[in-house]
């Protein structure tokens, strides 16, 4: 239990989902549980980004299923690289976090270690594949998972085969790592895998070992996750499972264990010894002596090596059921358990799990509260789960309230008298066990081809200086809150001590060299290892403007003392900006940020860079990038249009001084196509004389317009458009004379209110004064027949619209006699207009005269260029003003008094 966990991430292979299983079931699901009687939430962060919050308490335990991809990825894409995957967990109080893994017909539960899982060494321990693998696609694999907790991490694999080939296919004798604070990374080595066209192809055999003991060494804390997923190590057997835990540094190890047996049978029927149930003891130091059980027989281990004890061989039959082992070292030592989650014999070799054990150790806690859900994954709760307990002879030990005896325990174990086993089988839901002495406890469980087991604590009790918090909200060194005195030490001088001071504000007391030495009764004291601690960043805060074309140079020096030496290895991006990149350029000794022409308009990035130095100063400068960007609102350019059809655009006050107005924009160009390459000069912008500017063109083009900023950028990729319009004119519908007295004339269209002018004989191109013009659409005649000129103009005050109409008046009376009156009737004015017709008719409705271009539209009284008779002559006048008009059409009489024809 902590109030802090982390979980790296893995690489999944179970790509091709079983049909015998619901796969929708299958999930990465985290447990939370707490012995906390009061309420209190749990952050979830993933690449430090926040994922979600639950709140628990004892009693009331949750989990939750992971998005994909964040625990968990079947990309081998993934893999080789630093990536913002995995997790971390920050708490109120103490809880437990436990991942579980189900695969339809694989699972495993993976629990974090809390602190104790965070450390700067580790061996690779993992169990050895089998040489007869099942066939498929990347099935088998060892793999190292790493997730840094602090920035500016340097991590190294070595002390591998250098013949093995990667999961990238690539060899190389270590892995050089450089990971920030929340990031994570993936060394992957399978054992049989496919070429490109999908055919299998044999690794090398070194690839069967994989990174088994490597040596994992960070510059500062990381959690590491190690294992198989999937790993199969029955020669002659198809099944795999998943066989993953979380590792703890070397420093927390111990010599002292003591292992109960999983579910899998010690044999199968006919002696052949299947042994799916076995123990992994790996030595981290050379010379290291092992003993199992109470046979004198010892097992020499250099570092880096294994012993593989065997089911059938070592585990102590202890009655009812019950096998334990117990190994003991004379240096610290690794111990993983391999089991089996079945023994049914059709299942067993395919229901492998893995779990690290704890060292035994009187530290211990005397309490694991509480287990959650010890039978579930997800929604599925089919599992048979065992719990084995293992506390110090002569405890008495409750579970969930039952108090433990008879074939629960204790048993005995072979080789040792310090320690006894309690165990229970089929148990459900959540578990709280209690004990007068020192006391761990895992859990074994499966179902068919399902195995998995882990155990929930004593990782915690080799007491060790760990870093809880952060210099933004506090730092603090602590050690486990489970022993009864602590002193601490720093560069050798005691400095704090008493029954409660499990942890220290560091700050107090400054960079160096800090230890605890803590004590229990019945148990004694202990040292821890020294622990360096370096006092916190100075934090500052930077500004800058910039364009979202331009980078951003900034030197790196210390704010407080600029000349104060830098230490050029130690410079870091520790946050990159949400879009845009930074990165540190050591020729220049500047930290560079390139926009990439981002679209946001703030950014903030983070920088970290230390002093020379054992204990070197530091400081973490956040940087506030304001990016100018060129974000321009299209428009139009609406103006009155003139006789010649143009209008006089005022394009630079508008758009550059109302629509598109920046301070940080500094030069405009124009253009007259949308490739920027005919340039409207300057000249034929601005009116230099008047002073003002004058851009003539007629309505309806575009004109594009490239805005460079102060800081060089510009939108050449995408100018600017105005949009040359002219206001709607108005619709001149009909001209209505009556009586040659007045015209009534009907408009539509434009933006009314309108206004009215009539001139006789205008010209199209003569404009009347504002004052001759009259609101009213009826205006009196008052110079008799003849061509008209109306002007009718809207409210927008541009040059009026106008047509020509006619006034016509007939005389009742022709006397062609020649005395130079009333000789003709002339209607020639009708001769411009459109479908002009003059025609003459007698009493019988018979047509004597047609007007036409060849008489011009003039009736002399004759009919074919002979006279007729005197009497009285009807007559038909139409003719259309202008296109699409209504037809104007007068009829009435005329009295011919023709003395020829008397």
């Amino acid at each position: 239990m902590d109030t802090e966990h982390w979980f790296a991430p893995m690489f999944d292979t179970y790509i091709v989902l079983n049909p015998d299983y619901d796969n929708s079931l299958n999930g990465d699901f985290l447990y939370l549980s707490t012995d906390s009687v009061d309420d209190f939430e749990v952050v979830i962060y993933s690449g430090e980004v926040e994922l979600d919050r639950m709140t628990i308490r004892k009693g009331n335990p949750k989990y939750i299923k992971l998005p994909p991809n964040v625990i968990t990825t079947t990309n081998p894409s993934d893999t080789f690289l630093s990536a913002k995957k995995g997790l971390h967990l920050v708490g109120g109080r103490k809880f437990l976090a436990n991942l579980r893994l189900l695969r339809g017909p694989h699972a495993e539960i993976i629990n974090s270690k809390g602190f104790a899982g965070l450390g700067t060494d580790f061996l690779g321990t993992m169990t050895p594949l089998a040489t007869t693998p099942i066939y498929g696609v990347l099935s088998q694999n060892t793999q190292i998972n790493i997730l840094a907790t602090e920035n500016n991490t340097s991590v190294k694999i070595s002390g591998y085969d250098p013949n093995i080939l990667f999961l990238n296919n690539t060899q190389s004798p270590e892995l050089n790592i450089k990971l920030n604070k929340g990031e994570s990374y993936m060394a992957v080595v399978p054992y049989r895998i496919v070429d490109h066209l999908n055919v299998l192809v044999d690794d090398p055999y070194e690839n069967y070992f994989g990174l088994v003991g490597a040596n994992i060494h960070s510059d500062k804390p990381i959690s590491v996750t190690n294992g198989n997923f999937n790993g199969n190590y029955i020669n002659r057997y198809s099944g795999s499972d998943i066989l993953m835990d979380q590792a703890i540094p070397t420093n927390r190890l111990g010599r002292e264990y003591v292992i109960a047996k999983g579910n899998g049978a010690l044999d199968v029927p006919g002696g052949g010894g299947l042994d799916m149930e076995r123990v992994i003891v790996m030595a981290i130091k050379d010379g290291t002596k092992v003993t199992v059980n109470d046979s004198p027989t010892v097992y020499l281990l250099n570092k880096g090596q294994y012993k593989i004890l065997y089911a059938s061989s070592f585990y102590k039959n202890q009655g009812n059921g019950v096998y334990n082992m117990y190994v003991k070292s004379t240096e610290d030592v690794y111990v993983y358990q391999l089991l089996a989650g079945t023994n049914d014999v059709g299942y067993q070799f395919a229901s492998g799990g893995m779990n690290m054990v704890p060292a035994l150790n009187c530290l211990l806690p005397n309490q694991i509260v509480e287990l959650p859900e010890v039978n579930q994954m997800g929604i599925r709760d089919d599992f048979n789960t065992n719990i084995n307990i293992i506390t110090k002879s002569g405890a008495q030990v409750t579970m969930n309230g039952e108090l433990l005896n008879g074939l629960y325990g204790p048993y005995p174990v072979s080789g040792t008298s310090e320690w006894v086993l309690f165990s229970k089988k089929n148990v459900k839901g959540n578990v709280s066990i209690y004990s007068t002495k020192a006391v761990t406890a895992g859990l074994a469980g499966g179902n068919q081809a399902v195995g998995y087991g882990g155990f929930f604590g004593g990782f915690s009790s080799i007491p060790q200086i760990t870093k809880k918090g952060t210099c933004a909200i506090g730092v603090k060194l602590q050690v486990d809150d489970g022993y009864d005195f602590y002193e601490w030490y720093h560069n050798g001088l005691l400095i704090a001590s008493g029954g409660d001071s499990f942890l220290i504000d560091p700050e107090n007391y400054g960079s160096g060299s800090y230890y605890c030495k803590i004590s229990k009764s019945d148990c004694g004291s202990f040292s821890t290892d020294p622990y360096i601690y370096t006092k916190c960043p100075e934090f500052t805060v930077k500004n800058f403007d910039t364009g979202n074309c331009k980078t951003v140079e900034i030197p790196v020096s210390f704010s407080s003392v600029p000349l104060k030496p830098v230490n050029w290895d130690s410079v870091l991006v520790t946050e990159q900006p949400e879009e845009g990149s930074a990165y540190y350029d050591k020729s220049s000794g500047k930290i560079i940020f390139d926009p990439d022409n981002t679209d946001l308009k703030i950014v903030k990035f983070k920088y970290y860079f230390e002093t020379t130095g054992a204990y070197p100063d530091s400081e973490e400068v956040t940087v506030t990038v304001n990016i100018a960007h060129i974000n321009l609102t299209n428009m139009e350019d609406v103006q009155c249009v003139g006789f010649d059809g143009k209008g006089i655009y005022n394009l630079k006050t508008i758009f550059e001084k109302t629509v598109n107005q920046d301070s940080t924009y500094d030069k405009y160009e124009y253009f007259e196509d949308s490739s920027l390459t005919q340039k409207i000069p300057e000249v034929n912008l601005t009116d230099f004389y008047y002073q003002v500017e004058s851009y003539k063109s007629e309505p309806g083009k575009t004109v594009y317009v490239k805005v460079t900023n102060i800081y060089g950028c510009d939108n050449k990729s995408k100018p600017a458009e105005i949009a040359l319009k002219t206001f709607e004119l108005p619709v001149i519908n009909t001209i209505d004379v009556k009586d040659s007295n007045s015209v009534t004339i009907s408009v539509s269209k434009g933006n009314s209110p309108y206004l009215y002018y009539i001139k006789k004989n205008g010209a199209l191109d003569f404009l009347p004064a504002d004052s001759d013009y009259s609101s009213s659409s009826t205006l009196p005649i008052k110079d008799g027949k003849g061509s008209y000129t109306v002007y009718v103009k809207s409210v927008d005050n541009c040059y009026p619209v106008t047509k020509v109409f006619l006034v016509v008046g007939i005389s009742n009376t022709i006397t062609p006699n020649g005395d130079g009156k009333n000789d003709t009737i002339d209607m020639s004015m009708i001769s411009d207009k459109i479908n002009p017709k003059f025609q003459i008719f007698d009493r019988n409705g018979i047509k004597v005269f047609e007007g036409s271009t060849a008489n011009n539209y003039i009736w002399t009284g004759k009919e074919n260029g002979v006279s007729i008779s005197t009497g009285t002559y009807w007559y038909f006048l139409q003719w259309q003003d202008f296109e699409n008009a209504e037809p104007d059409i007068i009829k009435g009489w005329i009295h011919l008094k023709n003395r020829s024809s008397e």
